[in-house]
């Protein structure tokens, strides 16, 4: 599970994306004259995030670092001749006691047989942390569709970006022998309290929406789980439903938080059986388009 990113040589040689104008029902794509070598046109996306097309299932305003779009963006896309290239899900927790009843057995029973730590993230050593993390960032998504290993600098930019938003209760490491085996990255939906200043920080001079942006923020209840991730050799221990336990009872069930929890591929079975058996409920649905160059 995963905020996916904008490229994937894994699956398309000789691919490249195209940026959309979009000006109220018409769109145009811009694609480079110098594509026409290429095999495969990608859409839509940005840089390092991809940007999904919301399509069928448009349940509430959109969490933290996710798309949304008018409904439509998806007639548009495809009468540009792209097709469906993959869809993501988009979970949402709205009884996490239910959760929590449905994983603590499991949880109880994997850690008997398996010496697994579970520790928060350390804020203070977060270059550090931002290590270990992007180390199992990239061996745990290695083999899923459309996989971009994250370079140093990358990951460096994304921690200093969401370092504002973590706690370290919602930032959990899991290690076996002292190395690092898994993790799960939550943070709390900023973009509920972004809503509440209209854009604007200061109105005549006066800090009237940063004191907004922070009354709201520190009342804000809802959450998004960004990235579960466990290196293959450490699958199946337990591991994964440890550390959404511990999200569960900590983060969401102690400090009163629902949330969302994704995105996870359409053809991920495992994770997407596992985040139903234990209550979740999907409510959204992004698609990535593709178009074939002829």
């Amino acid at each position: 599970m995963a905020t996916p990113r904008s490229s994937w040589p894994n699956e398309m040689a000789r691919s490249s994306a195209a940026s959309w104008c979009a000006t109220m029902q018409t769109t145009t794509p811009s694609i480079d004259r110098t594509s026409a070598a290429l095999v495969c046109l990608n859409q839509p996306t940005m840089p390092m995030l991809r940007r999904h097309c919301s399509i069928a299932r448009l349940n509430g305003p959109p969490t933290i670092l996710t798309a949304h779009n008018p409904p439509y963006y998806q007639q548009l896309i495809e009468s540009c001749g792209f097709a469906k290239a993959k869809d993501w899900y988009a979970w949402w927790f709205a009884d996490p006691a239910k959760a929590a009843a449905r994983l603590r057995p499991l949880a109880e029973r994997f850690r008997k047989r398996w010496p697994v730590t579970i520790r928060p993230g350390n804020l203070r050593n977060i270059r550090e942390e931002s290590r270990r993390l992007r180390q199992i960032y990239n061996q745990a998504w290695e083999k899923n569709w459309g996989f971009v290993p994250f370079t140093e600098a990358e990951f460096e930019f994304m921690t200093h970006e969401l370092k504002q938003l973590v706690i370290p209760d919602f930032t959990l490491i899991a290690e076996v022998g002292g190395e690092p085996a898994g993790f799960i990255l939550c943070v709390p939906d900023i973009n509920i309290a972004l809503r509440h200043i209209n854009g604007r920080l200061t109105t005549f001079g006066l800090p009237i929406g940063l004191i907004k942006l922070l009354y709201y923020k520190s009342r804000t209840r809802t959450a998004r789980l960004i990235a579960l991730g466990v290196i293959e050799k450490h699958r199946r221990t337990g591991i994964a439903e440890m550390l959404v336990l511990r999200i569960v009872e900590d983060a969401m069930i102690k400090r009163g938080f629902t949330g969302e929890l994704g995105l996870t591929l359409e053809d991920n079975f495992m994770i997407n059986r596992f985040l139903e058996a234990i209550g979740a409920e999907r409510y959204k649905t992004y698609r990535i388009f593709k178009r074939t160059l002829t």
